[in-house]
């Protein structure tokens, strides 16, 4: 299953990305094809580059059941028309997926539904936004009631605004990774999550974000 997968993504992984060199730490993570990294709380997070292959990844059973998309949309820039207009998008990244029936072969079922999403239109600044500082806003919606208890099949994709530059273990978007996927306990939950870093070109930033949770979904 994983490598017709794989082949599907494949088409969506050669885009523009010349732009994004793979240096320093990326490195290591290139040749042993491994894409975890240590994060801040000692936790494994899992990192989408330009070469990621959904086969290298040793991942779990992963989610074939009615896979779904809770999306929030971060920070002030989302209240753009710009941005605002790709929210659906983004937000339904299967449903909008040219040749998703093809998961639905591989016997991931019901895919089509649509999902929910909001904004968070608060105001992070220009300042690297680390993991745990994203883990923290997240874990502050829980518990203001601005997000409802995820089910087993739920995956949150935290879409940051142009202005938030995201940074993780170390490194940081654009230079050493794309996107990233990652998971965390609070209030006796475990939240399963990507963060999308957006990209000006919106065709960019839908096929980033599709190989972000089809991977984070598959593992």
């Amino acid at each position: 299953m994983l490598m017709k997968v794989s082949l599907i993504l494949s088409l969506f992984l050669i885009f523009s990305v010349v732009g994004y060199a793979q240096q320093g730490d990326n490195r290591k993570i290139e040749q042993d094809h491994s894409g975890f990294v240590t994060n801040e709380d000692r936790g494994k997070a899992y990192i989408i580059t330009a070469t990621t292959q959904t086969s290298t990844i040793p991942g779990g059973r992963g989610i074939k059941n009615a896979p779904r998309q809770y999306s929030v949309f971060l920070g002030s820039g989302w209240s753009s028309d710009q941005l605002h207009s790709q929210e659906s998008t983004l937000a339904n990244l299967l449903a909008n997926m040219p040749n998703a029936a093809a998961l639905q072969d591989e016997g991931i079922r019901d895919v089509f539904t649509v999902n929910d999403y909001q904004e968070n239109l608060i105001d992070l600044s220009t300042r690297g936004v680390s993991d745990l500082a994203i883990q923290g806003v997240v874990s502050g919606m829980f518990g203001s009631g601005l997000l409802t208890r995820p089910t087993v099949p739920t995956i949150y994709v935290i879409y940051l605004d142009p202005a938030i530059q995201s940074s993780l273990a170390g490194m940081n978007a654009g230079k050493h990774y794309l996107a990233y996927f990652n998971n965390f306990n609070t209030s006796g939950m475990r939240v399963r999550y990507v963060v999308v870093p957006m990209n000006p070109n919106s065709t960019t930033a839908y096929q980033t974000a599709l190989t972000a949770f089809v991977t984070a979904m598959l593992n």
